[in-house]
């Protein structure tokens, strides 16, 4: 046979690839063993510091603060194999303080802690960036602090700002005393442009130190990053209102009560102030227009009328320029007076069974109206009655009764001022018929 004969054979055969295939398992398992078992040393950098026990001892009333370092560097030795388990992120070095009663400073060495499946015995501790860790057991305290708004921004020009509130105005914290202690206040911070609504809504706050500070300070995240790590806030935020309202400078009216043969165009009317500024909620402000400080009667005098009123705002409208009382000066113009005394004077209302008779037999009337009407008037078109049911008594007697003055044929003409008529209400005589003889 041929030696390239009894090689293809050989080639060919299927127990020859199964014994190679065994003995290269073989070599192969016998250098990853040897591989495995190898020993070296590697770095763990940043272990973390965990402290176990801290919810046992916050029950006691304590806690722990001023926490030296975080994370320690190790260079562990050990085989490769055990080596390859282990990492920075799952090492921790933990400190137990389940059993701590007392506030003091401690420092404590720490227990290294393994992934599951990590033989300890393989593993050789080369060298610690830190031996021991130094941090104190504090007290756990609480601290009522003030809630204080500040606003940064610019207010509309046709508005104001009020003064802005939280609700509630005080917050509970709490934390390590010391470090309770350097809180002075909570604040919230509202900022704007050009503002021209109220503001109402849930804000979070910042605790500040006695020098206006921040103790804490947002990152780039949403959440914030806290320099003081063990205070605990009772609530996160709270409610704030900035009320804002719309400013604007209102006209001062009287109304007039027409008459006395005039109308409103013929009072000329001066009020000083004659406008006032007020502030209020926009849609109440911007359907205000004016302000009725009282009611007028033209009838009431002749030629001028001078009076003060109080300035009573309307509900849910603030003065913002401080005036409480305003003069009024009405001068009639346009009319001319004339005195006519007149006899025609009646009783109406004159009860059943009774009559009158008149103390006051004339009156004196003034009238006013037109130039071009007031001549002409007569004292018989003028007509006094006097009512005896609106008067000061309605029993028999002599009473001095209200009278109403009727110009009549001259409707653009009206009486000026108040009269008043005397009259003796008696009861009627009868007659007594005598009977023939």
């Amino acid at each position: 046979m041929t030696t390239r004969k009894l090689l293809d054979k050989l080639l060919g055969s299927k127990i020859l690839w199964v014994v190679v295939s065994i003995l290269a398992a073989m070599v192969l398992w016998v250098y990853v063993t040897l591989n495995e078992q190898t020993e070296t040393s590697i770095p763990l950098p940043n272990v973390q510091i965990e402290f176990i026990g801290e919810e046992a001892l916050r029950d006691k009333g304590f806690l722990v603060t001023d926490i030296e370092t975080t994370s320690v560097n190790l260079t562990i030795h050990g085989s490769k194999r055990a080596l390859s388990q282990m990492s920075g992120a799952n090492v921790t070095a933990q400190i137990d303080v389940s059993s701590y009663s007392r506030a003091n400073a401690m420092t404590r060495g720490y227990e290294l802690i393994y992934p599951r499946g990590v033989d300890r015995s393989e593993i050789t501790l080369v060298e610690k960036s830190v031996e021991y860790i130094a941090f104190t057991i504090d007290q756990l305290d609480s601290k009522m602090v003030e809630v204080r708004v500040k606003t940064v921004g610019t207010i509309n020009a046709e508005y104001i700002s009020g003064e802005a509130t939280a609700e509630p105005r005080t917050v509970r914290l709490i934390g390590a005393s010391k470090e309770l202690g350097d809180v002075h206040h909570a604040l919230v911070t509202l900022e704007y442009n050009d503002l021209s609504h109220s503001i109402e809504g849930d804000y979070s706050y910042v605790l500040m130190d006695n020098n206006g500070n921040p103790l804490e300070y947002y990152g780039e995240g949403a959440e914030p990053e806290f320099s003081y790590k063990t205070i605990q806030r009772e609530q996160d935020s709270v409610f704030v209102r900035l009320p804002i309202q719309m400013m604007k400078e209102i006209e001062l009216a009287v109304e007039f009560v027409e008459g006395g043969g005039v109308t409103g165009p013929n009072a000329e009317t001066l009020i000083s102030p004659a406008t006032v500024k007020v502030a209020g909620e926009p849609d109440v402000i911007r359907t205000l227009n004016k302000i009725v400080i009282g009611k007028v009667d033209l009838s009431s005098f002749a030629t001028t009328f001078e009076a003060t009123y109080d300035i009573k705002y309307p509900n849910d409208v603030e003065p913002i320029s401080g005036q409480t009382e305003a003069q009024v000066k009405i001068t009639i113009t346009g009319v001319q007076s004339r005195e006519i005394t007149t006899n025609n004077i009646t009783v109406s209302n004159v009860p059943e069974g009774f009559e009158e008779v008149l103390v006051t037999e004339s009156l004196k009337i003034t009238v006013r109206g037109p130039q071009s009407i007031i001549p002409m008037i007569q004292p018989e078109n003028i007509r006094v009655v006097a009512d005896y049911t609106a008067g000061e008594a309605n029993t028999a007697g002599t009473s001095s009764l209200p009278a109403q003055v009727f110009i009549d044929g001259y409707p653009q003409a009206g009486a000026v001022g108040s009269y008043r008529v005397v009259v003796t209400i008696r009861e009627k005589t009868m007659a007594i018929e005598q009977e023939p003889g």
